[in-house]
């Protein structure tokens, strides 16, 4: 009988393994994952797929995916699909958990994995892709873009384009694409971590499972790719990325540039996690107070803030001044959002408002200036004493200091 000991062990063994996976910038084997994802298909759909393609990042993904037609890459095929693979491998996962003769110890620690494994590899995972053009196209260089794209798409499937979506071709790439792709690599990897945790643990049931072959194809795609997307008749691959930044609690981050970069070229901005739209880091200057004001994300307001500048920001939100004094001065936004909550027909309101406390650095620059520092400090602060206080963790009166620096 394996011991609590060892289950804990390969549980560990098994985070590690699949966490270093679901952070790799190694490029992928392009012939290894075409084959993974071949058999993964003939597993889902009982039919070789008509073509295995792989870009170098999602954005080329969904662009190429744009060219098919609808009823082949339609959405809900996707999500069928999606639906079909998980409900089998969660079908498998319960029949192999139920294998085992201390059921209640194994099945606590089948959870701690599926859960660990999820919540380590869908801080570093990006959330949200964007596909927008760099600059506007005219015709002739969407056209030249389109015939370049399709001539790679041709290349990969070793067909006409043609004969592979019996549909014409899209022939702009002037506007934006959105395919309603979920980047949902996470969770593929929680589920085949938890395969490969309980096939170890459970090798013999794992191996007379009805469903053994279709989850050893999932467990090697997820293996092989860094995203995939499976269709009835088509399965989309994507690369690894290039660069993967993130912070200390291990989640995509970067504050001067993009978090990820695919080897296309390709940026995904975040920042602790959250995605960061690209033009917030390429466009500062266009950012206006109601953009911030009307974003949902706390963080992505945050970073809006920070780029456009909280002195920009409180000149032109016409902020009002509350209080100076020699510590320095509190400035608030006053805001109330309305909204309503499910069928009611009244409005509701939520106070929204913004305070900051300026300060300056008591040590000059170079040059002989002050820089001056504005830190965001809780709406009901009074005076500019009582703001400084706070960020120091105290209060008002106890805030006497010395010496500025």
């Amino acid at each position: 009988m394996t011991t609590i000991n060892e289950l804990a062990q390969l549980r560990d063994a098994t985070i590690a393994h699949w966490t270093a996976l679901a952070v790799s910038t190694a490029p992928i084997d392009h012939i290894g994952a075409r084959k993974a994802a071949t058999a993964l298909a003939i597993e889902l759909t009982g039919r070789t797929p008509r073509a295995v393609l792989v870009f170098a990042s999602p954005r080329e993904a969904r662009l190429a995916a744009h060219h098919f037609k609808a009823q082949i890459l339609a959405h809900d095929t996707q999500e069928e699909s999606e639906r079909q693979l998980r409900t089998r491998i969660l079908s498998c996962l319960k029949r192999l958990a139920s294998s085992t003769l201390s059921v209640r110890i194994a099945g606590a620690i089948d959870t701690a994995v599926v859960s660990a494994v999820r919540a380590a590899i869908s801080a570093p995972v990006p959330m949200a892709v964007e596909v927008t053009p760099s600059q506007p196209r005219g015709k002739a260089e969407a056209a030249a873009a389109a015939r370049a794209l399709i001539a790679q798409l041709e290349a990969q499937a070793g067909t006409s384009l043609k004969s592979l979506t019996r549909a014409r071709p899209v022939a702009s790439l002037s506007r934006n694409v959105d395919l309603g792709f979920r980047h949902e690599m996470h969770n593929w990897l929680g589920l085949a971590a938890a395969l490969d945790y309980m096939t170890a643990r459970s090798p013999a049931a794992a191996i007379a499972d009805p469903d053994a072959t279709l989850t050893g194809a999932f467990t090697e795609v997820c293996a092989h790719v860094g995203n995939f997307w499976i269709y009835p008749d088509i399965v989309i691959c994507c690369d690894r990325p290039q660069i993967l930044h993130r912070d200390p609690e291990g989640r995509a981050h970067a504050t001067d540039g993009p978090a990820i970069v695919y080897r296309d070229g390709f940026e995904v901005y975040a920042s602790r996690g959250t995605h960061i739209p690209t033009r917030i880091h390429s466009r500062p200057a266009e950012i206006t107070v109601a953009e911030i004001e009307q974003e949902a994300s706390p963080e992505v307001r945050r970073v809006m803030l920070a780029k456009m500048g909280i002195d920009r920001y409180l000149a032109q939100s016409q902020a009002e001044k509350i209080d100076e004094d020699e510590t320095g001065i509190l400035w608030r936004r006053r805001r109330t959002e309305r909204f309503r909550i499910g069928g009611w027909r009244s409005e509701m309101s939520r106070d929204r408002t913004l305070c900051f406390v300026e300060v300056v650095n008591g040590t000059p620059e170079p040059d002989g200036s002050y820089k001056h520092y504005y830190l965001r400090v809780p709406p009901n602060m009074q005076t500019a004493r009582e703001a400084v206080a706070w960020t120091y963790g105290l209060s008002e009166p106890a805030y006497q200091p010395e010496l500025r620096t």
